[in-house]
C-alpha cells in the first residue's frame, strides 16, 4: 500500500518518479528504500506491513512539496515512511535528484545539506 498527498498517481512528476526508478538495478533500488525508509529491505510480507519507528503499520507515502533551487533533492522522513517529492520542472532534474541521492552513503546520516 502506498498513499500519494497533494498530488495524484497521474501526475507528471509522480509518473516521472515511477519511471526513473523502474530504470534502476536491485543495488540502487536498495540504496533508495534506505534512503526512504531507514531499511534497505522490504518486509517479507511487503510494503503493505512497513512499519513507523514506533512499531506500527505506516504506508510509504509520497507527498508533493514545491520545488527550490537552494534544497533540490527528495526529503527522508524515515520515522513514518514518507518522502517529500519536489515539484520538479522536468524529468531530468528530478532524475538527477534522484541518482544523487543514492550515490551517497547515509549510513547514520540523517538530513542531505550542501
Amino acid at each position: 500500500e502506498m498513499c500519494i498527498r497533494d498530488s495524484n498517481k497521474e501526475n507528471p512528476v509522480t509518473q516521472w518518479f515511477w519511471a526513473a526508478i523502474r530504470k534502476w538495478d536491485q543495488e540502487k533500488l536498495s540504496k533508495f528504500l534506505q534512503y526512504s525508509t531507514g531499511s534497505s529491505r522490504t518486509p517479507v510480507e511487503g510494503f503493505r506491513v512497513l512499519e513507523s519507528n514506533r512499531g506500527e503499520y505506516s504506508n510509504f507515502c509520497i507527498e508533493s512539496v514545491k520545488y527550490l533551487e537552494s534544497e533540490p533533492y527528495p526529503r527522508a522522513h524515515t520515522c513514518f515512511n514518507r518522502l517529500d517529492l519536489p515539484i520538479y520542472p522536468s524529468s531530468e532534474k528530478l532524475e538527477e535528484a534522484l541518482n544523487y541521492i543514492i550515490m551517497l552513503n547515509f549510513d547514520g546520516v540523517f538530513g542531505i545539506k550542501d
